[in-house]
């Protein structure tokens, strides 16, 4: 049998042992939670960085984008000129009727100019430059872009891995969306569509020229170069870009 005294150093032993085993269930605890809360900042910190990056990426997508609309419109909504185009002047044209035969670009081909100026020319926005001296660290890949013209918006997707470190942080980006308001492209390609199909051979039905361009606020100015050939230039005044007018420009010839 115990003496009292013995109990009462196994009671001592005991509430010191449970002391003990409370203190370090407590500093696990304390230690895990600081982990969790490295890691949760770790999380928090990758996205913010991301953001403004992710925010950066899509103006320069959206500006690019605009940028190929309105410039490929000068080349008959082509990046590069088909083969079925003039070769004697210094700015050449595609031919939208040749010989009599139709040949307005369908949508398919005009989302694959825009998406070809888009992948081509996007790295001139793409500088970072203000990131750099803020300690940001960036890569990326070639651009591959999707567009995908409606009649009220352009539907724009661009999958592209971007890799941001910065100071400890490192984090991807690879798929950015922008969507551009289209109320007048669809529009302007569908006057153009409208006129020519229209237009008998040799000549141009001015009263579809007339139609189409007080319903839409378009322009159409025509130069003839002679042999039935004439050059198609449609302006219109309600679609801007840097305080320029969105213009078409293409050749047709009746034979």
């Amino acid at each position: 049998m115990f003496k009292r005294g013995q109990i009462t150093v196994f009671i001592i032993i005991g509430i010191v042992v449970l002391f003990i085993m409370v203190a370090l269930l407590s500093t696990y605890s304390t230690i895990s939670l600081k982990k969790t809360t490295v890691s949760e900042e770790g999380v928090l910190d990758a996205s913010n960085i991301a953001g403004p990056i992710k925010s950066y990426v899509e103006s320069c997508l959206e500006k690019t984008t605009q940028e190929a609309i309105f410039e490929n419109g000068l080349k008959g909504g082509y990046f590069q000129l088909p083969e079925r185009s003039t070769t004697e002047y210094l700015d050449n044209l595609p031919y939208y009727v040749s010989l009599g035969e139709s040949l307005i670009p369908n949508q398919e081909t005009l989302e694959q100019e825009i998406q070809n100026y888009t992948n081509y020319f996007l790295y001139r926005c793409l500088k970072f430059d203000s990131f750099k001296q803020e300690g940001y660290n960036i890569s990326y890949v070639a651009p591959q872009t999707k567009i995908i013209i409606k009649p009220k918006k352009i539907m724009v997707t661009l999958d592209m891995l971007v890799e941001i470190q910065r100071d400890a942080f490192i984090t991807q980006i690879s798929k950015f969306v922008v969507v551009i308001p289209n109320d007048q492209l669809y529009a302007d390609f569908q006057s153009v569509i409208n006129v020519l199909n229209e237009s008998q051979r040799g000549m141009f039905c001015l009263s579809c020229i007339a139609t189409e361009g007080k319903k839409n606020n378009l322009t159409f100015v025509i130069n003839s170069l002679g042999n039935n050939t004439h050059i198609i230039r449609v302006v219109d005044n309600d679609y801007v870009f840097y305080l320029e007018p969105y213009i078409l420009n293409f050749v047709v010839n009746y034979g």
